[in-house]
C-alpha cells in the first residue's frame, strides 16, 4: 500500500489501485482517521454510516434530510410502524412534496399535494387523534366513524350508491337515527324505548318513540299557511287525536249499555252507544245521556241521530247536544218534542251516535 500525504494534489486524471489486498483507496484525516474509502467493488463508503454502490443504491444509518422527493415511492420498504418523522407526523407540506403513490402504514398524515395518494394496508384503519384520544376513523370496509374509540361512535357514514347511509348511535352503540337506509332515501329510527327529541329554542316540540310521534300538550300541526275560510278563524292548530270507550249514564236513575265508543279529532268528538234498561220509567223529565268522554264546548245544536224501540213518543230521530248531555228530539206539531222517562216501555232500547265540539 502506498501512502500519499500531501497538503494538496492537482493535475491527476486517474488513480489506479494495486491488485490484491491493496485494491482500495482510502482518505484519512489527522494522519490516522479514515474518512472515505473506495473498495474493490466500487462502493464509496463515507465514515461508518453511508455507502454509495455503483448500481445507484444508497445505504445510510443516520438521519436523511431533504427538501423534496420525486419519483415512484410504491417500492419503498422497511418503513416500520414505529418510525417517526417530526415526532410521528409526516408533514409533506413542511418537509417537501411526495409525488406518486406512497405506502406509509400507521402514520398521521398532513398532505400538501392534492395529487398525492396515500394507501394503507387492506386490514388497517385510518384514525385521527386529538389529545391522545381517537376522534374519528375510516376502517377497512370504508366506514367513517366520528366519536370515541370504545365503539360508541356518535356519527357513522357507510356504503355507496343506494346503500349509502348516515346514522347516529346512542351511548350503547345502537343505531339511534338512520338516514338514507335504502334507495328511497328513507329516515329510520331504531331507538327502542328511548325517544328521539326535536327542540327549537330550548323547548321540546316533538318526540319519536317506539309507539309513534308524540307532541307536547298544547302543540300540534299548524295549518296557518293554508287559505282561511270566509268566517272568523280562531285557530289553525291541529293539536289532538284520541279514541277509546266511554261510560253512558242517565241523569235520572241508571241505565245499561254496550258498544260505547268515541273518537276525538281536534275539538270534534264523535260518540256512539247502545243504551237500554233505564231504571226511571215514571218521571216526566227528558231522557238525558250523560257521562260524555269530553265536556260539551258548544251546546244548543243538533248533531246525530237515534234509533229506538218500545217508546210511546213517535217522530223522534235527532240527537240534541245540550251542555247537560245528549237528548232525543223530534216532533209532528209546531213543538220540539223530546222523549221523557215516563214514555219508556219495559223493553225499551236506543242506538245512538252523535258529534259535538269540545
Amino acid at each position: 500500500m502506498t501512502v500519499v500525504n500531501p497538503k494538496s494534489i492537482s493535475g491527476i486524471n486517474s488513480i489506479t489501485m494495486a491488485s490484491g489486498s491493496d485494491d482500495l483507496l482510502t482518505i484519512h484525516s489527522n494522519n490516522t482517521t479514515e474518512r472515505v474509502r473506495v473498495n474493490n467493488s466500487g462502493d464509496v463508503i463515507i465514515g461508518s454510516g453511508v455507502t454509495l454502490s455503483p448500481d445507484g443504491d444508497v445505504f445510510a444509518t443516520g438521519v436523511c434530510t431533504a427538501t423534496s422527493f420525486s419519483g415512484d415511492g410504491s417500492s419503498l420498504t422497511g418503513i416500520a410502524a414505529t418510525d417517526n418523522v417530526r415526532t410521528g407526523i409526516l408533514d409533506v407540506a413542511g418537509v417537501g412534496t411526495f409525488r406518486g403513490d406512497v405506502n406509509i402504514p400507521d402514520k398521521i398524515i398532513h398532505l400538501g399535494d392534492t395529487n398525492t395518494a396515500i394507501r394503507f394496508p387492506a386490514a388497517d384503519t385510518i384514525s385521527a387523534e386529538t389529545g391522545g384520544s381517537e376522534r374519528a376513523r375510516i376502517d377497512s370496509s370504508g366506514r367513517l366513524g366520528i366519536g370515541t374509540a370504545s365503539g360508541t361512535r356518535g356519527l357513522n357514514v357507510e356504503g355507496t350508491g343506494s346503500a349509502a347511509r348516515v346514522f347516529f348511535n346512542d351511548s350503547s352503540n345502537h343505531k339511534a337515527v338512520e338516514f338514507g337506509a335504502d334507495s328511497n332515501g328513507s329516515f329510520q329510527s331504531t331507538i327502542g324505548d328511548n325517544p328521539h327529541l326535536i327542540y327549537t329554542n330550548g323547548t321540546e316540540r316533538a318526540r319519536f318513540t317506539s309507539s309513534g310521534i308524540k307532541l307536547p300538550s298544547g302543540n300540534g300541526i299548524d295549518f296557518s299557511s293554508t287559505d282561511d275560510g270566509s268566517g272568523t278563524m280562531s285557530s289553525e292548530l291541529f293539536d289532538d287525536y284520541e279514541e277509546g270507550t266511554w261510560v253512558p249514564d242517565a241523569r235520572d236513575g241508571s241505565l245499561s249499555y254496550s258498544t260505547a265508543n268515541y273518537t276525538k279529532i281536534g275539538r270534534m268528538v264523535y260518540v256512539s252507544a247502545y243504551v237500554h234498561s233505564f231504571t226511571d220509567t215514571s218521571t216526566n223529565d227528558q231522557v238525558t245521556i250523560q257521562g260524555l268522554p269530553f265536556t260539551v264546548g258548544v251546546g244548543g245544536v243538533t248533531g246525530g241521530s237515534v234509533m229506538y224501540q218500545y217508546v210511546s213518543q213517535a217522530h223522534v230521530c235527532t240527537v240534541y247536544i245540550a251542555t247537560t248531555g245528549l237528548k232525543f228530539y223530534g216532533g209532528s206539531t209546531s213543538n220540539y218534542d223530546g222523549i221523557r222517562y215516563n214514555e219508556l216501555s219495559s223493553s225499551h232500547s236506543f242506538y245512538l251516535h252523535a258529534w259535538y265540539i269540545n
